[in-house]
């Protein structure tokens, strides 16, 4: 199983104040995060559609939607040194399986890795 150790620490993590630093990591802190508007969108919109649209159609305005969200966080990532954008980002078909999934669902829970070069 699991050390005490370990589960002792998760849990008094787990009671940080939302935000706070914790011991080991002072080189991200909640501040240095860009949370404006004017911040890089971090997931590309889908176009508006219904259903009476048809899927070549709905596919050109997505793929045009993306091209023109892609070129943005590229020349934004470029911009301030901070490398290129992940290749899973630069894939539509991924976007296009969150899009349908996101409609349908109740609830989603964004999960973030410091790694991620948008933050």
């Amino acid at each position: 199983g699991e050390a005490t150790y370990d589960v002792e620490r998760r849990v008094r993590d787990a009671r940080r104040a939302l935000c706070s630093d914790p011991p080991a990591f002072d080189e991200m802190r909640c501040a240095d995060f860009d949370l404006t508007r004017g911040a890089v969108t971090l997931m590309p919109a889908r176009p508006k559609w219904d259903y009476e649209l048809k899927r070549g159609k709905l596919h050109s305005r997505e793929r045009k939607a993306f091209v023109r969200w892609i070129a943005g966080v590229k020349a934004r990532l470029r911009e301030e040194g901070k490398g290129y954008a992940p290749a899973f980002e630069q894939n539509i078909e991924v976007w296009r399986q969150l899009w349908r999934v996101l409609e349908r669902a109740d609830v989603a829970v964004l999960v973030v890795d410091a790694r991620h070069p948008l933050l």
